[in-house]
């Protein structure tokens, strides 16, 4: 070749270091560049597009043809020879790009992509060579020869010729990456947008310069490997894009189906996961990281997931309305319901524990606003989700075990509208407590007598052994002092947005059903300052617990300074361990006005529902019952059961924790107290172990096991490099709302209570459990460790009551100094 001086240097060596994207970064092959003669370059890029075009001007192009064999190959060898100049002359110092420029303005693009078009079963291998020329001109001067039409034009030809096609894997690939190239080119300018839609109102050329390359992607969304995470990749950009430009919004929500496709996956790749899970250890109560790691199946709905939750995080609202509606109306109601509601036992226990992971992994408040919205207000065969998931908690098997997970996930949101379901609306009334008890709601108790009545019910059990006691698994109490601080605080900081403190007085009393007529829907959809999920009584609570944020859709950190606990890890999710969850204001959502609790009198007739019956609602009722019912229970549903009332007792509002720890208060004579409840307890736990003469034997093997335990843990813990819980928001996983990361401070609090993911996996540490029960005195065995784990609760509680007392006296003393 005349362009290549006296070297011994060819075209494939020349390929070799300029061929592929990251040539650029290597400047060792400038050597080689400042041996080529560029003007001769130049003259062999003309003579390659002449020979090119006198071949496609002995073909009629406004028709098919039938291309001859020789006269492909040939086009092909120009093209590539072509691209190797071209890159070439990229890499050169030259400040004029002789060969591009000549390669537009003769329109050689043009005519090159016409003559493909009617080339039939040549077809793919001349778009091949297209697309790795326009590759090479865009990561090189894409803001250089977007903007020309002799460039754009054929390029947008060249897209749309994909469109409908099914294509081979190389062209694929080809495909999205040049696709990428320009979404990417977008996002740095995003003028050039208007280029895809121009003002003019021309029909023909408004059809010609569409945004169909967003449609191109659609079809690879759900696609394994590179080529469907750059495309992805490339949606994003779009979605992104679509935020601030209303064209790109509207094409996306008219004249693409993205929003069906993707709800479309997630039926899909659910369907593909397995009906029942074969678990190994009776610990196990929900995934783990490394248990979706472990199934592909589950890996890929996650991705998926993950995708749907990051689209709706940068995309613009009239796309979050859309893509809200398919995922609640096309996934949700017609997928999960069923599935939480089927009656066989296995395929409810993992229906359960994916649902669960899935809102531990949602990060984005509207789409968190779905997934609570459907488990409280959707009815399925005249059933509502949450009503069944309440009633499942009377079993003593699995299920029960990892509904109590999934309850507990839905109270460590913090959503006051969760809260209000669950609990608050059965507390309001007070029917609970007497009638003259009702204001001592908001008493304090400056002395901590509640506390010393928790230590006071505490079961009478021989000392541990001092290896029980070296091993420090009943701890210092300072410690649950410490965890009971950290979590209070983080609650109330959670919680400080509600828009009642549910003290006794505010909401009243007397009011304790919302009127279904109280809450008209607004007709301004810009008034969302008291917007809210819809509570059960297909009203709005009003509540802010999903708060509109109008300069951000970030979801505010947690507080770095909180050292808690990791056996019952409290996630940071955006309705807020540490934050109250928040909103962008163009969150598409439907909007309520702020209810009002009728004062009403009851000689007044009125359609207000009120409850005389004394009532504190299904769920604590099974709750308290389970628990007075303990020695009946499997050992795993003790451990979450207990941390499950613990995590309730954190809740600062006074109607929950002075119906949990005040000792002080008379409670109707058909309701139990958390304190009868466990003096009961008490008492069953002494008889059984009052009829062993000599339990020393049962406490060792029982402090052996809980010792073994730990250290199975913290080897497991040790060998993985991470802590149990799932990664924090900061990581790009597919569930990164779970459980944050956070060091255990006491090995006595992870002994007794740890009951996160990893640790269950540890089939030695589950079935430990059971072989330590089986055989002679199985009762007894089991009665002393849930006496032990009693005692440590007890402590945990008594630490709880005692930081409310501070939290509270605190208050009270800044007001006085006010």
């Amino acid at each position: 070749m005349s362009w290549i001086k006296k070297n011994n240097v060819t075209i494939d060596s020349v390929k070799s270091f300029s061929f592929n994207n990251n040539y650029s970064n290597n400047n060792n092959n400038n050597s080689y560049l400042k041996d080529f003669d560029l003007s001769a370059c130049y003259d062999s890029f003309k003579k390659h597009w002449q020979q090119i075009s006198e071949i496609i001007n002995t073909y009629e192009l406004n028709s098919d043809f039938e291309p001859k064999h020789d006269d492909v190959l040939t086009i092909v060898n120009h093209l590539n020879q072509i691209l190797t100049l071209i890159q070439v002359e990229l890499r050169s110092d030259c400040i004029v790009n002789s060969c591009i420029e000549y390669l537009i303005e003769e329109n050689y693009l043009e005519c090159l992509c016409m003559w493909t078009t009617g080339a039939r079963k040549y077809n793919n291998s001349l778009r091949v060579e297209q697309l790795r020329i326009y590759e090479i001109l865009l990561s090189n001067l894409h803001n250089k020869l977007l903007n020309r039409e002799p460039f754009l034009k054929p390029l947008i030809k060249l897209l749309n010729s994909f469109i409908g096609d099914c294509l081979p894997v190389d062209i694929e690939k080809k495909l999205v990456i040049l696709i990428n190239q320009l979404c990417s080119s977008f996002s740095q300018q995003t003028e050039l947008l208007n280029l895809f839609f121009p003002s003019n109102s021309d029909s023909e050329q408004s059809d010609s310069f569409k945004f169909d390359i967003f449609s191109l992607l659609v079809q690879f969304v759900h696609r394994d490997g590179m080529i469907g995470e750059q495309a992805r990749d490339s949606l994003l950009l779009c979605m992104s894009l679509s935020k601030n430009n209303s064209k790109v919004a509207d094409y996306i929500t008219i004249h693409s189906n993205i929003c069906p496709v993707l709800a479309a996956g997630l039926n899909g790749l659910y369907s593909l996961l397995p009906r029942k899970l074969t678990i190994e250890s009776p610990d196990w109560f929900r995934f783990a990281a490394d248990d979706v790691y472990e199934m592909k199946e589950l890996t890929n709905f996650m991705n998926s997931l993950e995708f749907c939750n990051v689209v709706i995080q940068v995309c613009h609202p009239n796309i979050k309305i859309q893509l809200f509606d398919y995922i609640y109306q096309g996934f949700l109601v017609p997928v999960m319901g069923p599935a939480l509601l089927q009656s066989t036992e296995d395929e409810l226990v993992a229906t359960t524990a994916y649902f669960e992971l899935l809102l531990r992994s949602v990060t984005y408040p509207g789409l968190l606003y779905a997934f609570i919205k459907f488990l409280l207000k959707e009815d399925i065969d005249g059933k509502r989700v949450i009503d069944c998931l309440i009633q499942r908690l009377n079993s003593n098997s699995k299920l029960c075990i990892v509904t109590l997970a999934l309850l507990e996930t839905l109270i460590d949101l913090n959503c006051e509208d969760v809260m209000l379901e669950l609990i608050l609306k059965h507390l309001i009334p007070c029917t609970h407590i007497m009638f003259s008890q009702r204001s001592r709601i908001q008493h304090v108790d400056l002395y901590c007598r509640s506390a010393e009545k928790l230590f006071s019910l505490m079961i009478n059990i021989p000392k541990c052994s001092d290896r029980y006691a070296e091993s420090n698994i009943i701890g210092d109490y300072h410690v649950y002092l410490k965890y009971a601080r950290n979590r209070i605080h983080s609650c109330m900081k959670a919680t400080n947005s509600w828009v009642y403190p549910y003290d006794g007085e505010n909401p009243p009393q007397s009011c304790c059903v919302l009127k279904q007529d109280e809450f008209q829907k607004q007709t301004n959809d810009n008034d969302l300052e008291h917007n809210s999920l819809p509570s059960a009584d297909d009203g709005s609570s009003g509540y802010e617990s999903f708060k509109m944020f109008k300069d951000s859709d970030k979801i505010l950190g947690s507080d770095e300074n909180n050292t808690l606990d990791d056996r019952r890890t409290n996630p940071p999710s955006p309705c807020g361990s540490e934050t109250a969850l928040e909103y962008c204001t163009d969150f598409p959502r439907p909007t309520f006005t702020k209810p009002q609790f009728n004062n009403v009198s009851p000689k007044k007739p009125s359609n207000d529902v009120f409850i005389t019956t004394p009532c504190i609602g299904p769920l604590l009722c099974i709750i308290f019952e389970k628990l007075e019912n303990l020695l009946s229970c499997d050992f795993h549903i003790v451990l979450r059961l207990t941390g499950f009332i613990s995590r309730l007792a954190i809740y600062p509002q006074p109607l929950i924790y002075s119906f949990l720890l005040d000792h002080s208060l008379v409670f109707q004579p058909c309701i139990k107290s958390l304190f009868q409840v466990l003096g009961l307890l008490k008492q069953k736990i002494e008889s059984r172990l009052n009829k062993v003469n000599d339990l020393s034997g049962i406490i060792n093997e029982a402090e052996t096991f809980l010792i073994e335990r730990i250290e199975n843990i913290n080897s497991k813990k040790r060998q993985n490099s991470e802590f149990i819980s799932l990664p924090p928001i900061t990581n790009n996983e597919p569930f990164t709302r779970a459980d944050n990361k956070r060091r255990s401070f006491s090995v006595a609090i992870g002994a007794m209570f740890r009951r996160n993911s990893t640790q269950d996996r540890v089939e030695s540490v589950g079935n430990g459990c059971y072989r330590f029960v089986k055989g002679d005195n199985a009762e007894i065995k089991h009665a002393v460790l849930c006496s032990i784990i009693i005692n440590e609760w007890l402590k945990e509680l008594a630490s709880i009551s005692q930081e409310h007392t501070r939290f509270k006296t605190d208050s009270m003393i800044r007001l006085e100094t006010r």
